[in-house]
Formats: C-alpha cells, structure tokens, sequence
C-alpha cells in the first residue's frame, strides 16, 4: 500500500505539473513549480534546475526552492572534468552521489555545503533531438540511497520538462523574431512616411505590401485599407494599364526609371516621376519591387507652357523672368537685353557684347556647349538649349537655362532666351541627394527585412507546431467576413496541404463553430493576444489543441501545439487516480472497521444527532462494561456522571462538536458496575455525502490508574523539588550521547551562574572548576565512565568575582546494551563552609598543641624557680599559687583569641593590676592602647608584671598609703632592626624602703625573671634598680606591627 501511495503521489506530481504549464507562459514559473512539485514528491526540501551556459562551460541555477538568497537566479556551477554536472551531461544519464562525504570523484560547489546537502541526483534535461539544455537536481540534507523508482521518476519529469522548454523557447524566439520584424517596420514606415513621394512594396501579384502615408493624401485611402489590395483596386484600370509595362521590368529582375502621364482613380491626372527597384532573393528570384514615385506636374506644367509659346520674345515678355538675346555667330558677339545682363551680372549696355565675355564666366558643360553651336554649320530654323552656371563674377554659382533657335534667313544668327532655373536646379540636386539616402535606406532596410525573414523562416521551418499568417479579408463596409492564408510552415502544410490564397472559412467551416474565427478577429481588431486551449472535431481534425493568436498586420499569426496525446495521459491518469482513491477509500474503511473491532485501550462508538448511540464495539464494553445488546439505542447519557447529565454537558459536547468539528470529552464517567472513571477523548461529527451530519463518534480512553499515578508522581516531585530545595543540591542530567545536559537552579548558582544564564553543557562545568583541580577532577570522572564506578569528587569552582567555593559531587553513569555509556546523574553540595570550618579546627589544633607545650614548660620552670625560692612548702604553695593564678589569667586573655587576635599591653597592664588589689589610688597609667603583643611573649612578660605588682604589694607602692605606682609605655623604631619596639617604664615613688641589710625587699625570684629571662627568651632590653623612694624598672622588647583587631 505504501508503494502505490508513493505511486500516486509521483503521478499526483506530474499531473498538476501538466496544469500548470497549460496555464502559464514564462519559462521561471513552470521550473519553480516542477522544484516544487518533484521535492514535494521525494520528501525533500531543495531542489533545482540549471541551464547550461555553453560560451562560458558553467550552469546557471535557472529556478529552484528551499534556497536561500544568492542561488537561484545567480549561482553558477562549473562544468568541468570534476563536476558531477558536467559527468551526468556527458553520458546523458542521471549520476547519484548518496553521500558527498564518500563521494571522491566530484568537487561539489560551497553553496551545497552551506546548505547541509549530503546526498543528491543529477537528470539532465534534453531538448528533442537529444540536444542537452541543463539539468535537474534534487538535494537531500543527509546521506540517501536514490532507489530506481526515485530515479525513474526524476528521468521522466526531466523527459516531460524537455519539449515544454523547447517549445518555450522557440515561441519566444518566434516572438522576439516577430518583434524584431515589427520594430523594423515600424522604423521604416516612420522614415518613408517624412518622405514626400509615394513609397510603397508591390508582390509580384500586384498586392499592396506596404505604402507610406503619402498615399492616403493623394488618394485619402488609409494606409490599413490598401496593404493587401490590388494595384487595380487602389490606382484604377487606366493608371493599372499606364504603369503595367514599367512594373514587368522591375519584376524582370531592372532596376528601372522613367516619367509619365498617370490618370489616378481618386487621385486625379499627375505627371509622375518613378523609380522601380526589384526585390531580388539570394535564389535570383523576384519577389516583387520597391516602387518611388514622385509627383513632376508642377514642372511638367511649366515645360509645357514655355513649349506652347509662339515666341521666345513674347514669352520673355510674358513671364517677365525671361531675358532675350541674339547671338551673331560669325561676329562673336552677344546682343543681350537687360534681363539677360542681370543674370549674368555684366555691365549693362545697349551694345552688344563679345561672346569671350559670356564665356569667360561659363562652367565647363556651358563651354562646350558652346564651341559646339560654332563649330559646326548651323542648319536654318535648328533649335539649342541647354543649362549652364555662372561660374565666374558677381553671380557665380547661378544656373541658367537657355533655349534658341537659328534664324530661318540668317542661320548664324541664333535667337534666343534666358532665365533662372537655380531653385529648379537646387530642389532637383536636392531631389537626387534625398533619392540616393532613400535608395540607401531602401537597401538597408530590405536587408534587415530579408534576416528578419531568415530567421523566421527558419524558426517556422523546425518548429513542429502548426504555424499560420492570415489575412484578413473584408467587405465594401471595411467588416472582417473571412481570412485568407498568406503563410504556413512546413508542420502546417503537412496537415493541410496547400492552401495559400484560400478563405479560412470556406475551407473550414469549424472554425466559425468553434469561435476561432471570432477570436482571430478580436485579434485583429482590438491588437489583444490570444489564447485558448480548444478541442476540435471537425473536417479532417479530432483532437486538443492549444493555440494562439497575436496581431500581424491586417491579421493574425497564430501557433498551434497538438496537446492530444498529452490530453489522453491527463485522462487516463485522473481515471486512475480515482480508481486508486476509490481503492484507497475501501481499504481505508476495511482497515478502521478492523481498527475499531480489535482496540480494547479505546472506547470508539458512534451516536446519531440525537445521542442515540448506534454502535459499541469490543473497546467501548471493555471502557464501560455494558454490552452491545445493552447499549444500542440507548441514550449517551447512560455514561455520564449524574451532575454532569443535570448540567447537560451531553447536549452541550454535540453542539460544540457540530460546530467547531471537535469537543473535549476529558470528565468522570460511569461505568457498569456504578464506578466512576476518568475519560481522555473527545466527539466528532461525521458528515455524508450531502455535507450534513450524519452522526457523532466518540473516542475515549480511560486514564483513571494513569490520573491517580500521575497525581501521585507529581506528588512525589514535589516532595523531591521541597528536598533538593532545603538540602540545597545541585543536581544534574547529562545525555553522553547527545551531550545535552540539564542543571538544576542550585547547580547554576553553585557554578556562579545566574539561572539559565548559560545553556548546560560539560564545557560551562569545567570552565568553572579551579585550574588546579581540573585535570584530576576530569580524570576521575573518565575513570568512573571507564571503570563503570561511582564518581565521587570534592573540588574547588572558581566564581566570576574571584571567590573559591569547595563542591561536593556524587553521580553515576547508565550504560547500554553494548556498554556505552549513555547519561550520567549525580547531585553536588557546597562544602565551602565544611571547609573552612575544618580549616579553622586545624589551625586551632595546632595552636592549641603550641600552647600547651609552651605552657608546660612555664609550669614547670615556674615550679622549679619557687621550690628554690622558698624556705618551706606553705611559703611555695603561697608563691606559686599566686603566679598560677598569673598565668591563668594570660591564658584567660589568649583563650578569647581568634587565630588572628592578639592581646595587647593595655590589657594585659590592666588585668595583672586588678587582680593584684592594693593601693588603687596611687597607680597611674600612661600609653598607646592597642599595641599588640607576640602570643609567644605574652607568658614570659605577664609573669615578669606579675613579680613586679607581688613585689609593690608587699613592699613598695601598692602595700604603703603614700605610695605612687606610675607605669607608662610608648612605641619607637629600633634603630638597628628598623622593627617596632616597646619601651615600658615601671616607677614606684614614695615608698619607705627599708635598710639594704634588712633583706626586707623582694625581688630575689623576680629580679632574676626581669633581668636574665626576658633578655634570653624575648630578645628585651631591661634595667631593675632600687632606688631611694622605690622601685624603678624599664624593659624594651619587640612587639607586632599590626593593630590589635587586624585581621
């Protein structure tokens, strides 16, 4: 079935390419529409046809669809020896490239590429005679194996688009020729129509071929009315019988001149002076002649006057433009009167002149007229004349015309006249000019007309349509009755036989009944083309033909195509189309009824406009569960849910069905057994053969398991998108094959993305992961594709601002049946503050390990310094309790501390000193807060304050009322380091001290810490003096550059 669809739809194709040219003339068209119909055909969205263009060996892409701008119409393709162009019209056969990635015995143009075309056939297209025009070229965008249907198929659209490009072509080489031979007329008519004789082409039956305007003033016949005519017709039979002798020389093969005396039927009795120019074939024929004919009466007129005159005096005297004179031969003298003296330009005298005078200023013809009329014995009564110019004096360039006669007694006497003939003489010179550029142009243009004629001829001669010149033929009112052939081709004369000079209607009759005849005259009257596509059974035809008509002269030429053949496979194809459709329709009903019987998935019954339901196949008893015998005849409404029957939604689906041409029907239903189930479907009409509804059928499916899935898959997303949203996973979907990948929302901002900022890809990913975590973080994920494990990996991505963020990622990948991987998804969290946490535990760690160590070790130095120090154990318990107590309290200020704190002088001063009680009144402090102290020398100094504050309890300021404790610090460069340096001064004053002897003051334990501990383990500089009124200590130690709260 599906080859006879493909069948159908190729001969669907031709058939509607078939209409298509019997409707259009221009050649682009036709060609665009058979791309269209032949891509349409193969399932193909390009196509083209190329000329070939044989001057330059390229194609030109004539026509073509699915091309973007800058192909058709202006790609050229070149035939050479690579071409698959030039191959296909070498061997006059179609060449098939499947796929031009494969194909290495071609170069293919760019432009295909830039298309994506990766297979096509080239058909070359052949005139009759198996003459190449070009090719046709059909393109498929991926690689196709042509199978010898397509090709077949292609070689018979090219076969169809041969003879109708040949017969465009030579119709519009017919017409251009048919225009050229217009336009040369019409030059040539404008030309002669400037001149002032008759002109005029005469066949050789005496007909009118063409006449200037000249003849409708001297005769007032228009020009339209005479071409075609007889000579007799349009001069009369005297002027006919005048001119007879003279047109049988020019017919002879004579270029002929000569004047007479022609009586004119309507133009009266001229005096005319005529030229008759033959018309000579390359075969020495005579088709007819060229005739000039000026009209002479007004000098002939003259002449006849200056003749009928009885004397030469009398006439001068008469015309007053006449000079007498006598001439004495044997005296050489000239007696001139004053007429005869002006014209020559001589002095005027009463006596006679000396004939050398006269002579002297003649021209060479006057000269030798004139030494004839004396050499010579003049004979009593001869008569002279001629016509000389002055060539010589004051009126040089003047003609004269002199007649004389010799006296009857005195024969050397010559009497004669002179008058002016110099106009006469310029207009004839004018004449001759103006004869000489007309008999020019009259060459030039029979030239012209004979190519013209050539070419025609030869177009006519190989066409083989039937083609016809009429003329047509009128009555005395100028009404068309009939056309009489004057032209056929050799086509034409096959079918007709001999028929120039006949009437078209009394040799076919049918013409009349057909309204050719009537179309041929509309042509002929109105100068509007024709044409019409005409079945005509009559006298020896029977058949389809497609004519026309265009105006040529005084009547029509006409073309003629026999589309009979062409008419008969039109026929035959659309028989054949229906009976396949009529097939097609049957099957198609077979199929759906066994369609309907065998879905089980699907409730399809049918119900009339009542909703009477009139079917119930196996489908809808397996939806509804009621059977055929309980359904038919039934209402529809039996399936509906109750409210919806109160609401009538039933009537409601029938409306909006018939009037729409389809209802939703997606509601609960009934079923059966009083169970409600959910349908997906809709209602139809079904219409007859009248256009009316015949029925309504309803198709459904129950969805009520897939609805109660689907609700809970929704459900269950839900939950997953509220999970993913709280735990804050970046999820992901990457399709191996394809490369396409999905992120979810929290990946793109994990990667530093705005959402849907870029489109998901591998690349996006890895351009975000730190350069020094890329390599191994792709290598591990290649290793779990290889391996077939679970990808686990924690990296750095890098955001646009700089920031370094810590990635977790977890995913698997999905391999097919061949163990390819296919997708892979995973899900990432960020670990950025897990890290830094962890960071932040080791540093801690470490610190605390520092500390600890460093602290065991004061402890225990402490503990030995005391037990040295003291006379029993209640004195070291006292003792080191106290400076326990000291360190405790570093360790409670470094205990407060971030990695990045440090405790400062000002604190620690303050805390030794307010644990330490006594005199508070007495205690100044004077210095910088803030100066940050080395966590590695807080111990050891906090020790050294604590011995000096015990020391001032007991025995100095703190431990007596007048005591003063001043304690103050500032910061100064160290000279040699150039580091920063505390400089500390501890001064008590107004203390009682007692006896050097006594042993009463301390400082034994702390002394010791102060001058020989802070130098060794803190690099300080430090004095400790008692003087007169108290204790007077200094340390210098090096201390941070930074504030205290820099981080």
């Amino acid at each position: 079935m599906d080859d006879l669809e493909e069948l159908m739809r190729r001969q669907q194709a031709l058939a509607e390419f078939g209409d298509f040219v019997l409707d259009h003339e221009d050649l682009d068209q036709i060609l665009t529409e058979g791309c269209r119909l032949i891509a349409q055909a193969l399932g193909t969205d390009l196509a083209k046809v190329m000329e070939i263009e044989h001057d330059a060996e390229t194609a030109f892409v004539r026509a073509g669809i699915g091309w973007r701008a800058g192909v058709v119409g202006a790609a050229r393709v070149r035939l050479d020896d690579r071409s698959s162009e030039a191959f296909a019209i070498a061997q006059a056969g179609p060449v098939i490239t499947n796929d031009i990635v494969d194909e290495a015995r071609f170069v293919f143009p760019p432009f295909l590429r830039d298309h994506g075309v990766c297979a096509l056939v080239n058909v070359p297209i052949l005139l009759p005679g198996r003459r190449p025009w070009g090719l046709l070229q059909v393109d498929a965008r991926e690689p196709r194996a042509f199978d010898d249907r397509s090709i077949q198929f292609l070689k018979t659209y090219a076969m169809v688009l041969g003879p109708v490009i040949d017969r465009l072509r030579v119709a519009a080489e017919r017409e251009q020729a048919l225009m050229g031979v217009r336009e040369r007329e019409e030059r040539l008519q404008l030309v002669t129509d400037a001149m002032p004789g008759l002109i005029a082409y005469i066949d050789k039956t005496f007909c009118y071929r063409f006449a200037n305007r000249r003849y409708e003033e001297w005769f007032g016949l228009p020009t339209g009315t005479i071409l075609g005519r007889h000579l007799r017709e349009v001069l009369g039979e005297a002027a006919f019988d005048r001119l007879l002798p003279h047109a049988e020389v020019a017919l002879s093969g004579k270029r002929h001149r000569f004047e007479a005396e022609v009586a004119f039927k309507l133009g009266g009795t001229r005096h005319v002076q005529s030229e008759f120019v033959p018309d000579i074939r390359e075969d020495g024929s005579v088709a007819g002649y060229y005739s000039l004919v000026l009209d002479a009466t007004p000098r002939h007129e003259a002449e006849l006057a200056l003749r009928e005159s009885e004397t030469l005096r009398g006439l001068a005297l008469e015309s007053g433009g006449m000079g007498a004179w006598r001439w004495d031969t044997r005296a050489h003298t000239v007696h001139a009167d004053a007429v005869v003296q002006k014209l020559w330009g001589v002095f005027a005298t009463q006596q006679p002149h000396a004939v050398a005078l006269y002579a002297g200023m003649m021209d060479a013809e006057g000269l030798a007229w004139l030494e004839s009329g004396t050499a010579e014995q003049v004979i009593p009564g001869e008569s002279f004349g001629t016509r000389m110019q002055v060539s010589h004096g004051r009126n040089a360039g003047r003609w004269v015309q002199l007649r004389g006669k010799a006296d009857l007694e005195r024969p050397w006497i010559i009497n004669g006249v002179t008058f002016d003939v110099t106009e006469q003489v310029v207009a004839e010179q004018e004449l001759a000019r103006y004869r000489t550029a007309l008999e020019q142009q009259v060459r030039q243009r029979t030239a012209e007309l004979q190519a013209s004629r050539d070419l025609l001829q030869a177009t006519m001669d190989a066409s083989t349509d039937l083609i016809q010149v009429f003329e047509a033929e009128r009555d005395a009112t100028g009404a068309i009755v009939d056309f009489r052939w004057v032209l056929i081709n050799p086509e034409a004369e096959r079918r007709f036989g001999p028929v120039i000079g006949e009437r078209l209607v009394e040799r076919n009759p049918g013409v009349q009944v057909e309204g050719i005849f009537d179309a041929f005259r509309r042509v002929t009257e109105t100068g509007i083309s024709e044409r019409a596509e005409r079945h005509y059974v009559h006298e020896q035809f029977d058949g389809w033909f497609y004519q026309s008509a265009v105006k040529l002269g005084d009547g029509v030429a006409t073309t003629t195509t026999d589309i009979s053949e062409w008419k008969a496979a039109q026929a035959d194809l659309l028989r054949l189309r229906d009976q396949v459709a009529q097939a097609q329709l049957r099957a198609s009903e077979e199929r759906f009824r066994l369609l309907v019987q065998s879905v089980r998935d699907y409730a399809i019954f049918t119900m009339d406009r009542a909703g009477r339901i009139t079917s119930w196949p196996a489908g809808a008893v397996a939806v509804y569960g009621w059977s055929e015998e309980e359904m038919i005849g039934q209402s529809v409404d039996r399936t509906f849910v109750p409210e919806d029957v109160a609401d009538g939604a039933p009537e409601w689906e029938r409306a909006v069905a018939a009037c729409d041409g389809v209802a939703p029907n997606v509601r609960w239903h009934l079923h059966k057994g009083g169970t409600r189930i959910f349908i997906d479907g809709s209602t139809q009409p079904l219409f007859g053969a009248d256009g009316e509804i015949r029925e309504f059928i309803k198709i459904g499916q129950d969805v009520t398991e897939a609805r109660r899935v689907q609700q809970a898959l929704s459900a269950s997303e839900e939950r997953l998108r509220a999970a993913v949203d709280v735990g804050r996973l970046g999820l992901w979907d990457w399709n191996v094959a394809s490369g396409e990948v999905h992120w979810s929302d929290e990946h793109f901002r994990m990667e530093g993305y705005a959402v849907g900022e870029v489109t998901p890809s591998y690349e996006a990913w890895a351009s975000r992961v730190h350069p020094e975590d890329r390599a191994e973080t792709e290598a591990a994920l290649q290793d779990a594709r290889e391996q077939k494990q679970e990808f686990t990996r924690e990296f750095r991505a890098v955001h646009p601002d700089g920031s370094v963020h810590w990635l977790s990622g977890r995913g698997r990948f999905f391999y097919d049946e061949q163990g390819n991987a296919v997708r892979m998804i995973g899900a990432m969290v960020d670990t950025t503050e897990r890290r830094e946490w962890e960071e932040r535990q080791q540093v801690l760690i470490a610190e605390l390990q520092h500390r600890t160590r460093n602290l065991m070790g004061v402890v225990r130095s402490m503990a030995d310094k005391t037990a040295r120090a003291s006379g029993d154990f209640d004195q070291f318990r006292g003792r080191f309790g106290d400076r326990l107590e000291a360190l405790a309290r570093v360790q409670g200020l470094l205990s407060r501390l971030n990695e990045h704190d440090r405790v400062t002088f000002d604190e620690l001063i303050e805390t030794e000193l307010a644990a330490m009680g006594g005199n508070r009144d007495g205690i100044r402090l004077e210095g910088p807060k803030g100066v940050r102290l080395r966590s590695s020398t807080v111990q050891t100094l906090a020790l050294a304050l604590h011995e000096l504050a015990t020391n001032a309890v007991k025995y100095g300021a703190l431990g007596q009322a007048g005591g003063c404790l001043t304690v103050t610090w500032r910061m100064a460069q160290d000279a040699a380091s150039g580091r920063p340096w505390l400089h500390i001064d501890w001064r008590e004053t107004g203390v009682d001290m007692p006896p050097p002897a006594s042993g009463a003051r301390g400082g034994g334990q702390g002394r010791e810490l102060i001058e020989r501990a802070l130098p060794y383990q803190l690099g300080a500089r430090t004095s400790y003096t008692l003087g007169a009124d108290g204790v007077h200590c200094t340390i210098l130690m090096p201390v941070s550059s930074k504030p205290a709260r820099e981080s």
